[in-house]
């Protein structure tokens, strides 16, 4: 067929105006073959040479490739055109049968041009259907990609989730730390040696009545303190205040609760739906492997993997919410005094021997005796020093130092009076 293909077009797009050769000739008579040639192409003209000696060089036995009768041709259009190819030799041969048999075998070539069709659109569909199979390689890496990107984003929230669930622990502990040292306070704003303490305080920030009525105050704590002894409602008193400073206003924890349920609730309609989405992803992926048209499969496959994203941001940050929401709430627990009942507060009050109209003066002076006792006094540094010392160890070691701080109390202030009658004097 490339034989028959070559011949014939060469012939048909030449008009068989041309010079006919055959390969065996050239063996046989060369130099007739060649003189034949320079006519032809009038280079006998130019050529001055001998022929037979240029030919000696090029022409060689050994290059005889031609079998004549060892193949036996079957295509029967090779047959004719070989057989009128035979006679036809240089320029000087019947054109119109050569052109005869030329399209004669032309036409039944025609006749398989749609093999020859199909065949070439064939490839080419091969070829398209290559590139959108280099196409869809490049898109499934993108995929992959984005999985693996996924996945780290997924394991990323597990460590948030877990990291946050140690902070939640911690902030239980420190809260039970707190509310234990709380209550711890309590006691000790209700012991007897932190009231005496504050009495004597009281007594010497300012000289004059108070430090009179010191006696009096010490046997009413003294007697209060027998009355505590022989009527346990004074401990009771102490415990329902102590747990009364964990409640907070109903209002208030109605509204810490509600709000804090409906964010638990939009995190779990979240994660459902982060679930749902790669669910669809997994989906996807398993009609693409299963022969899904990846046109349609991959754009949805993106999609979902956005909206996984997306859903997956969101989460966070309604965890970092929670989280907020949590140690809010947590932080308006802890204000225990202000939340103790007009009951509770009268059975201390009741207990301790301190009317209830003077409950609160009585917080403010615990609160600023030390304050104030700096701001009345102008000691020198070491009588100051001593004082400060003095009133630490009757305050952290009750006994003994408890008994003799009126006594040094006086003394100090025995000492005050008279440096400044000292400075009156001329």
């Amino acid at each position: 067929m490339a034989y028959l293909t070559r011949t014939t077009d060469a012939l048909h797009h030449t008009a068989a105006d041309c010079f006919i050769v055959h390969y065996e000739d050239w063996f046989t008579r060369p130099v007739e073959q060649a003189q034949g040639l320079l006519t032809y192409t009038g280079l006998d003209q130019f050529f001055s040479g001998n022929v037979e000696d240029a030919l000696k060089d090029v022409i060689k036995p050994n290059l005889n490739r031609a079998v004549y009768e060892d193949y036996e041709v079957q295509n029967e259009y090779v047959l004719k055109l070989y057989d009128v190819l035979k006679d036809c030799r240089g320029a000087d041969f019947d054109r119109q049968r050569l052109m005869a048999v030329v399209k004669e075998c032309r036409k039944a070539m025609d006749g398989f041009k749609g093999w020859h069709m199909e065949a070439r659109k064939a490839i080419g569909q091969l070829s398209q259907a290559r590139d959108r199979l280099d196409k869809e390689r490049n898109k499934a890496e993108e995929l992959a990609k984005v999985k693996q990107e996924e996945r780290k984003k997924a394991e990323e929230l597990a460590r948030v989730k877990q990291e946050e669930r140690r902070k939640e622990q911690e902030l239980a502990d420190s809260l039970e730390k707190m509310k234990q040292a709380e209550e711890r306070l309590e006691i000790l704003h209700n012991s007897i040696s932190y009231r005496l303490g504050h009495t004597l305080v009281t007594a010497v920030r300012k000289p004059g009545w108070k430090t009179l009525r010191l006696p009096f105050d010490l046997a009413k704590l003294f007697g209060a303190a027998l009355a505590g002894r022989k009527n346990p409602k004074h401990a009771a008193a102490k415990t329902s205040s102590t747990k009364s400073q964990g409640k907070k206003p109903a209002s208030r924890k109605n509204d810490n609760s509600q709000e804090l349920e409906t964010a638990r609730l939009k995190r779990t309609d979240l994660i459902r739906q982060y679930e749902a989405a790669m669910a669809r992803i997994a989906a996807l992926e398993n009609s693409l492997k299963d022969g899904a048209n990846p046109e349609v499969a991959t754009p949805e496959i993106t999609e979902a993997v956005m909206e996984s994203n997306r859903l997956l941001l969101e989460l966070k940050d309604l965890e970092d919410a929670i989280l907020e929401m949590r140690i809010r709430c947590h932080a308006r627990s802890m204000s225990p005094r202000k939340n103790v009942s007009d009951q509770n507060r009268a059975k201390i009050c009741s207990a301790s021997g301190i009317n209830n109209g003077s409950y609160q003066r009585i917080r403010r002076q615990v609160a600023n005796a030390v304050g104030n006792f700096k701001k009345k006094f102008t000691l020198r540094p070491p009588r100051a020093d001593r004082l400060r010392r003095q009133m630490r160890d009757a305050w952290k070691k009750p006994g003994k130092n408890t008994v003799l701080l009126p006594i040094r109390l006086v003394r100090h202030v025995l000492e005050v009076l008279n440096d400044k009658r000292k400075k009156a004097m001329p």
